[in-house]
Parts: structure tokens; C-alpha cells; sequence
């Protein structure tokens, strides 16, 4: 029997199971994507349901007064980001792989932030 398994080996398309493979990939990532936009908003739902606590309400009154300063920081801290983002490509993008596209670059240094 083992005779039998290496003299007629089982021949595989390799190709095709690599596009299939990539192809779950996207489709995989596509749905986490979904779900934590979904997930950020149901958590944003929350926020309707504080109003009827009195300290809940303090801080429901908080984040509104706050929203435009908030949006700012965002906005300059993304542009900030972007720049580490650029420079760590620039220097290290040549030499290692996780920096060297755009997206794995602002993962790798999201995650030295946390």
C-alpha cells in the first residue's frame, strides 16, 4: 500500500489554490472590516441610552461639547501619522517586510503605539 502512495502520487492544481486562497483572504478581511464598523456603531447606539442617568448624562454632555476639539486632534494626529508612516517606509521599508507597503507600516506602528 505505501508502494502504491509514493508511485502514483496525487497531482494538484497548485495555482488554483492559491487564488481560492487569496480570495477567502479578502473576503475574510472584508467581514472583520464590517463587523467592527457594526460593533462601533452599536457602541455609539449606547450613547442615546446614557441620557436617562444623571452621570451618564455628564459624560453623553461632555463628548458633544468636546466633538470639535476632537475632530481636530484626530485630524492633525492622522497627519502626524502619516508622516511616521512615510519616514519608517523610507528607511525601513527596503530591508524589512513589515514595513514595507503602507498598510503593514501604519499596522506595525499602531501597534508600538499601543
Amino acid at each position: 500500500y505505501v508502494v502504491f502512495i509514493f508511485d502514483n502520487p496525487i497531482s494538484l492544481p497548485s495555482n488554483q489554490y492559491e487564488i481560492d486562497l487569496e480570495n477567502a483572504a479578502k473576503i475574510l478581511s472584508t467581514l472583520l472590516l464590517i463587523n467592527s464598523l457594526n460593533i462601533f456603531e452599536k457602541i455609539m447606539h449606547l450613547f442615546k441610552y446614557f441620557e436617562f442617568q444623571a452621570r451618564f448624562n455628564i459624560l453623553n454632555k461632555t463628548m458633544s461639547n468636546a466633538f470639535s476639539d476632537l475632530i481636530h486632534f484626530f485630524i492633525l494626529f492622522f497627519f502626524i501619522f502619516l508622516g511616521y508612516v512615510a519616514m519608517n517606509i523610507i528607511l525601513f521599508g527596503p530591508h524589512l517586510k513589515a514595513y514595507s507597503t503602507v498598510g503593514r507600516t501604519m499596522q506595525r506602528l499602531g501597534e508600538a503605539m499601543l
